[in-house]
């Protein structure tokens, strides 16, 4: 949170991306219940979500672009973003 100043400086002259590399086990780690343990891994599996797309808000509030993919497509959708950047003339 500290940093949302800056980045709103700063995203006043750059294009700034933040790419995040989301959990793939997340949401199967939400949807069980069936011990303690499930139900524990669960609130913490949400917490951790909540608590991200509360980031991802506050980061885009101040102009940040933001890119969310599983591992496996994170490199390409920073490639896609690149490029649409590109394609538009903003690089």
């Amino acid at each position: 949170e500290s940093l949302l100043p800056v980045l709103a400086q700063l995203a006043k002259r750059q294009h700034i991306v933040l790419a995040h590399a989301l959990d793939p086990t997340a949401a199967d780690l939400t949807q069980r219940r069936e011990t303690v343990e499930d139900i524990y891994l669960a609130a913490a599996a949400e917490y951790s979500q909540n608590r991200t797309q509360d980031a991802v808000r506050g980061l885009r509030a101040t102009g940040v672009t933001t890119i969310q993919a599983p591992p496996d497509d994170l490199p390409m959708a920073i490639v896609d973003h690149y490029l649409n950047l590109k394609s538009q003339g903003l690089l």
